[in-house]
């Protein structure tokens, strides 16, 4: 096997047109830049941790990955790294004796020995094959032994596979297809799981959904070349006189960065092409088009040596050939062939394909010119009946350039056999890829078509998909190749941006004909001089001191997310400045000063800002459109950098910590946050709030540092009905803020972690509710019960009440019960009670009461004849509801059976002004069980018995059931008959 792969794995064409030009792999090898991906959800995203050992391609965590994937664009050096990965398995433990700095990467050759046999596999020649076993059999032992000997070598094979640990290459996954739609990966038989694989494809592959995260173990990206400029001066050395190296070195280098090459330098393929083609006398300028148009010319010049120029070219690329004219028809029928293949045979034979095809599209007619040009190979195929071939293109990318020729050539393809095509499968569009970069280099208004009928399926994907980044890169390389081809007009659509430092210019270009039909805006930029000496498309020499988005084009905009200390929020009221390289504008009228605000980002639904330095009229502008939208839009802040409102000056500025805005219909708002500061209540001032929600972040309640500001803006909200405040500590200058306000619902509680709020400052609380004449709901979360508390809500005109204990732990533990219950019979408005009390007491409640719900933690049997007995002097109807723990202490837990609560729902049932809405009991397992269990006493009605299910109880349901107390409901109504 050894000797196999040092024959057919160990020498490497020095030029891409040159099948004579080779070289030792080692010779001229240089290792490649592979990076991790990690799992998230629904994806895989890049890291910037560089993969530079064996060990580390095969380990995560010292664990041995099953199944590796490494995935990789075209010609970016995945079946290369393959070869000489098995070639250093070959080499064992000391490996090569070369001396170069390859050795410094993947030198851990150790890493390898730990398989006993490795098997490379080229995917492609095991189309429609799914069984690896099959594969290695026909790859690879078909070529070591006679066919007499080939019997024993399988079932050695098998036995090898079965008890030790192989390491199993498959070659271009995007290359091959299953035997039907069920078979998406080949695959291992179960006694072979001792083997690990290594799968090597393009990213289209894994990114259309059929390879299941599940299956992937591992995920690497392949970016290339990590030193190309080093491979560049090997080649060099290979074209050029020793003599000369140094200086065309030198020529080469000033050349490359001239013509802006240094992405396409990365690819070991382009970087071979761009090398060979300088050393000729040939310079590119950074056109993929060029560079395979060239490589076509080097090919049919092998066949035919006549040469004769276009008068007019076709297309820009083809200016300074000189064997592409003479050889048009064969170029014509090869481009034909290669698109149908591509767009219209099955996957599996679109790859690798017979003589019949050959036949079809007449290029049997040229065979010899295809094959002796090379851009043809062919290989046999193994039949018993009779010989033949198999044949491919010598690359796919090269068969991906002939069939996007083709399209430019035959524009109705696109809306025919291309959308039938895209319709097939919905990741179909990014596997046509390569195809629409080399069309937009050929074709600018095809590839502008086919760019609108790729974004159209990549939307159906959601706000939020790996796809939309992907497609975002395929049509920015789209944007670069027709720049670099002299198309400086292309209008191509996409409606998901994903901007950073290495992209904004261009794709800023392309934002700008789409903005009006933008979906997510996502901006991430943390250089402060992005836009200097940044790659741009080649033959683009455009510069900007500023890139600026205008917010007010963006109807469709769904997703906002900026990041970076280099962005800057603008609108009318903020200074200009050049000092932030991205500038974000939003103008919105004041809504004091306007009733009627202008549709603005009329379809967002999520904000996201980090880093960002925007004035507080910007943030305004945004939270008052958002107020008008009357939907759920969430707004997440961080760390941003506020300006005072109008100035934009850095010391006048604060910085929020994290702050979470919600808008929800009806213009209510929740926020929470960390620590306020004034440029928070600057924001919310006059705004037209009419629910406002103020929480804490973590582990602790709203803190508010900023007094004035805060009373200064609560008192402004002039249409605030709703305010709920989530706080360690009523404060006199909460009661200040809230004094006097025309709203109609107050909760106050304390963060939601441990406890409730400390009402200390009850002069004040009495004074403040008093002056406010519209409250009709009032909530409060008690930590700690006093007279002065009671006595605060004494003689308040409020319809609803709701007053509970600790959010975790137990309800209020009142030991005032007769100031509790005098306060409580003075709200003569009062309709509906809800108390969560650590143990029940008997109340006095107003002939106003319509529904009075209690929970409490603990009842005595003895606790619910109370209750019974004092049905007589309600003379009212009345609901009630009744919950509580069978219990008479809950820490520690002192339990009463269930059993000694029943008697009593007799008796309730029994009353003549009592109808029995439910009596339920919930009981916790025991030992054995796994489940509470959940019975009714007798008939009930109980289609409305979850109407009453609110906050209170939920929190009181949790708490008991920590404890793993049994609970009883009651639910009665009490009609207005006497009983006396």
């Amino acid at each position: 096997m050894k000797k196999l792969y040092n024959d057919k794995l160990n020498y490497m064409t020095v030029s891409p047109v040159d099948d004579y030009s080779v070289e030792k792999l080692r010779d001229i090898y240089r290792p490649p830049k592979i990076l991790e991906m990690c799992k998230e959800i629904r994806t895989f995203k890049k890291t910037e941790k560089q993969v530079n050992t064996y060990k580390g391609v095969f380990l995560t965590d010292n664990t041995v990955n099953p199944r590796i994937f490494i995935q990789g664009e075209a010609g970016s050096g995945k079946t290369t790294f393959l070869a000489k990965l098995a070639l250093d398995w070959c080499e064992g433990v000391h490996g090569s004796s070369a001396s170069d700095k390859s050795k410094i990467i993947f030198a851990d050759f150790d890493a390898l020995q730990c398989y006993e046999y490795v098997f490379h596999i080229t995917l492609r020649k095991s189309v429609n094959q799914c069984d690896v076993y099959t594969m290695i059999k026909e790859q690879i032992i078909d070529r070591i032994y006679s066919e007499k000997d080939r019997k024993k070598a399988y079932e050695l094979v098998s036995k090898i596979m079965k008890h030790q640990r192989c390491l199993v290459l498959l070659d271009g996954l995007d290359e091959w297809t299953g035997s039907d739609d069920q078979h998406n990966l080949p695959t291992l038989v179960v006694d072979h799981n001792n083997c690990v694989m290594l799968i090597t494809t393009r990213p289209w592959k894994l990114a259309e959904g059929k390879v299941k995260h599940s299956d992937i173990d591992a995920l690497l990206q392949l970016e290339g070349i990590n030193e190309p400029f080093e491979l560049s001066k090997i080649i060099l050395s290979r074209l050029v006189d020793k003599e000369e190296l140094e200086i065309k070195y030198t020529a080469f280098t000033l050349y490359v960065e001239k013509q802006k090459l240094e992405e396409l330098l990365s690819s070991p393929m382009m970087l071979s092409a761009i090398v060979c083609a300088y050393a000729d006398g040939k310079e590119l300028k950074g056109s993929k088009c060029e560079i395979y148009i060239l490589l076509v010319e080097s090919l049919f010049k092998k066949a035919n040596s006549y040469k004769c120029t276009f008068e007019q070219p076709l297309f820009p690329c083809f200016t300074q050939t000189e064997y592409i004219q003479p050889n048009m028809e064969n170029l014509n029928r090869l481009a034909e062939m290669a698109f149908h293949l591509l767009f219209l045979n099955e996957r599996a034979n679109s790859i690798v394909f017979s003589i019949k095809e050959l036949r079809k599209f007449k290029i049997d007619v040229i065979k010899n010119f295809a094959l002796q040009s090379g851009i043809l190979t062919a290989q046999p195929t193994a039949s018993a009946l009779r010989s033949s071939s198999s044949f491919m293109f010598i690359h796919l990318s090269m068969q991906e350039f002939l069939a996007a020729y083709h399209i430019a050539r035959n524009t109705n393809l696109i809306d025919g056999i291309i959308s039938i095509y895209l319709n097939r499968n919905p990741k179909a569009y990014l596997d046509i890829a390569q195809v629409f970069i080399f069309l937009c280099g050929l074709d600018v208004s095809c590839a502008e078509k086919l760019s609108s009928m790729m974004d159209e399926r990549d939307a159906l994907n959601g706000l939020y998909s790996g796809c939309h980044k992907m497609l975002n890169e395929i049509i920015l390389a789209g944007l670069r190749e027709a720049n670099a081809n002299g198309y400086s007009d292309i209008a191509l659509k996409l409606s998901h941006f994903y901007f950073d430092n290495n992209n904004i210019i261009d794709l800023h270009k392309i934002w700008k004909n789409n903005a009006a039909n933008a979906i997510l805006l996502h901006v991430h930029i943390d250089d402060m001089k992005p836009l200097e000496n940044q790659r741009i498309s080649p033959g683009n020499d455009e510069c900007a001191s500023q890139i600026t988005f205008d917010l007010h084009s963006c109807l469709e905009l769904r997703g906002l997310m900026l990041y970076g200390r280099c962005i800057l929020g603008k609108d009318s009221a903020s200074v200009g400045t050049l000092e932030f390289p991205v500038c974000i504008i939003l103008n919105i009228a004041d809504p004091t000063q306007c009733t009627e605000l202008p549709p603005v980002l009329p379809s967002i639904e999520y904000i996201e800002l980090t880093r960002v330095t925007c004035s507080c009229t910007w943030l305004r502008s945004l939270l008052s459109m958002m107020l008008t939208r009357n939907c759920y839009i969430s707004c997440w802040l961080d760390g941003c950098h506020l300006t005072a409102c109008g100035e934009g000056e850095v010391n006048s500025s604060y910085t929020t910590g994290r702050i979470g805005l919600i808008v929800y219909p009806n213009k209510s708002i929740s926020i929470s946050l960390t620590n306020d500061n004034p440029g928070l209540w600057e924001i919310l001032h006059g705004l037209s709030i009419k629910s406002l929600s103020l929480a804490g972040w973590g582990d602790s309640g709203c803190r508010v540092n900023h007094e004035k500001s805060f009373s200064q803006t609560i008192a402004s909200l002039s249409k605030l009905e709703t305010l709920d405040i989530e706080m360690n500590e009523l404060t006199p200058c909460l009661w200040e803020a809230v004094h006097g306000l025309n709203i109609k619902s107050l909760s106050l509680s304390g963060f939601w972690k441990r406890t409730g709020i400390d009402v200390k400052h009850t002069v004040s609380m009495a004074k403040t509710l008093a002056s406010l004449i519209h409250l009709e709901t009032l909530s409060i979360d008690v930590e700690h019960e006093s007279p002065g508390l009671w006595e605060a809500f004494h003689g308040q005109n409020i319809k609803s009440l709701s007053l509970s204990g600790v959010r975790k732990s137990s309800g209020i533990d009142v030991k005032h019960a007769e100031t509790f219950s005098q306060s409580l019979s003075s709200l003569t408005q009062l309709e509906t009670l809800t108390l969560h009390v650590h143990t029940y007491i008997a109340l006095q409640v107003p002939q106003s009461l319509k529904y009075l719900n209690i929970y409490s933690d603990t009842m005595l049997p003895s606790k619910v004849r109370e209750l019974v007995d004092s049905l007589a002097i309600y003379t009212h109807s009345i609901g009630l509801k009744l919950e509580f723990g069978c219990a008479s202490s809950i820490d520690p837990p002192e339990r009463i059976l269930v059993q000694e609560y029943i008697p009593f729902q007799q008796k309730l049932a029994a009353r003549k002004n009592v109808a029995m809405k439910r009596f339920r009991i919930y009981e916790l397992p025991d030992s054995a069980g796994c489940a509470m269990s959940v019975r009714d006493i007798d008939d009930v009605d109980d289609a409305d018995s979850d109407i009453l299910e609110d906050d209170v109880y939920k929190r009181f349901a949790k708490y008991i059931d920590g404890y793993k107390i049994n609970r009883i409901s009651i639910l009665i109504e009490i009609s207005r008959v006497s009983i006396s």
